[in-house]
């Protein structure tokens, strides 16, 4: 199928037959005006390519992922995580009545990525409430996956509240998550830090075969990158620093969804969602499926949130003001990261980070709150950088996207 499309509404209508479980590809033409007249096909038509690949998963950059959108609803899916989610393994044994599993998700968009590897008995409960706690748009499987485990995981995507809200799957050669192989990819894959490759190693088997696949997999939308940050990593069940909230209990208890048509209205989640930027909202919908166990960090996110209820802070009232009015942070710095970024982009992000720095110096105050103590004195020392790229770059020459060159004052 293919298409044609105003670049203006490029993003609203990428997002649309990517919502529909489609995999889209971007043409661009990739030959100026000057460059054909000064080459050999001056009559010819303007050369095309391929210059993006996007996925539910994968929707970053400059063409689908404005920062800021009117036509986005604020209370759409936009603002919960993308999570790209790989499972495979071992093969069943028909005498036994378990299988082991492993699984990677990664969330492009945000950097975020949790692993697992678990006994899985054969109603597969222990996999559904991994997915029913992350909720990713897109799974990776092994093509020799077994005819049970394929079933699941068509009836999950046949769930969806709407045609349009699909969970795209995605079959993969089953030889990239073979030991051997899966072990050679992530040699080749961080090859340039053998520390990294050393903690890699050290992760479960059937996760080190799951992240073979991801790697190899992220690389045609040229997103690899975000799996070369192994500090990101988490395992998914931390019992003895987080609550275990199986499928059965998330659901009944209307958590992050609700039972009727499983969308997030009605939900606890809905409730208390009174957040004023997109990844305040994913934090605490994290908070919220995965509540913590250890005292001590519950009393010091209790005092935060005492501290900041009572509003005894000096510009707390302003501070939240400007948050509202924040783009996307989280994405934004991955776009930046993944090297997909606009220039209005870039400038719209490090003008975001300077005001949020200058608003934090301003009502910095002591606080009862150790943890509200370490964020405000953080946080400056951060984004102590940010003040010099804002410095030398001539925000009116971004805004109209002219010669890049051009966006630099002076000899920057």
């Amino acid at each position: 199928m293919t298409a044609s499309i105003p670049v203006h509404r490029l993003f609203v209508h990428v997002r649309r037959i990517v919502a529909a479980g489609y995999k889209v590809g971007i043409v661009k033409q990739t030959e100026t005006l000057h460059l054909k007249a000064a080459g050999n096909n001056k009559s010819g038509p303007f050369n095309r390519q391929l210059s993006a690949l996007y996925t539910k998963s994968t929707l970053i950059g400059e063409d689908v992922d404005p920062l800021y959108d009117s036509e986005t609803n604020c209370e759409t899916s936009w603002q919960s995580n993308h999570y790209l989610l790989c499972v495979c393994g071992q093969q069943e044994i028909e005498s036994s009545a378990s299988c082991q599993l492993g699984l990677v998700c990664v969330d492009p968009s945000t950097g975020e990525i949790l692993y697992d590897e678990f006994t899985n008995s054969t109603a597969y409960s222990e996999l559904e409430t991994r997915i029913a706690h992350l909720q990713p748009v897109e799974i990776l499987i092994p093509s020799d996956t077994s005819q049970h485990l394929m079933a699941i995981f068509q009836g999950i995507a046949a769930l969806r509240k709407t045609d349009d809200d699909k969970i795209r799957l995605e079959i993969i050669d089953s030889d990239v998550f073979v030991p051997t192989n899966a072990v050679t990819t992530l040699t080749q894959f961080y090859s340039n830090d053998q520390s990294k490759l050393k903690d890699v190693l050290n992760l479960p088997k059937l996760v080190i075969n799951c992240l073979a696949a991801l790697s190899i997999y992220l690389k045609s939308f040229h997103l690899e990158r975000v799996l070369t940050f192994t500090s990101n990593f988490c395992r998914f069940s931390q019992r003895s620093t987080h609550m275990y909230i199986n499928k059965k209990s998330l659901l009944s208890l209307e958590i992050v969804s609700n039972s009727c048509d499983a969308t997030e209205k009605g939900s606890l989640y809905w409730v208390l969602n009174h957040t004023c930027t997109k990844f305040g909202a994913r934090l605490l919908r994290k908070w919220l499926a995965q509540p913590l166990l250890v005292v001590g960090e519950i009393q010091a996110r209790l005092d935060a949130v005492q501290e900041l209820m009572n509003g005894n802070l000096d510009g707390l009232k302003s501070m939240r003001q400007i948050m509202s009015k924040l783009p996307d942070l989280e994405r934004g710095l991955c776009s930046i990261f993944h090297r997909k970024c606009s220039l209005t982009e870039f400038c719209i992000v490090t003008s975001a980070l300077e005001k949020l720095r200058k608003e934090i110096c301003c009502i910095f105050v002591p606080t009862t709150s150790s943890l509200l103590q370490t964020l405000l004195t953080g946080i400056p020392e951060y984004l102590e950088s940010i003040t010099w790229f804002c410095s030398q770059i001539n925000e009116a020459a971004a805004s109209i996207e002219v010669n890049s060159l051009s966006i630099f004052k002076g000899d920057a």
